[in-house]
């Protein structure tokens, strides 16, 4: 992959998930953009906070 988020761009181009064959796997193949993992992050903290009774 050459930038962030084209592993999911491309995975999420397949119409059924039995159609995806994988070779191999590395995990340096996949780019994050450092923005987008902070918000995941904050966003997970938000979450994990019990709703109001």
């Amino acid at each position: 992959m050459f930038s962030a988020g084209q592993a999911y761009v491309a995975l999420s181009r397949c119409s059924e998930w039995s159609k995806v064959h994988i070779a191999s796997l590395h995990p340096s193949a996949f780019i994050v953009d450092k923005s987008m993992l902070e918000e995941y992050e904050r966003l997970e903290q938000i979450a994990a906070k019990p709703l109001p009774l």
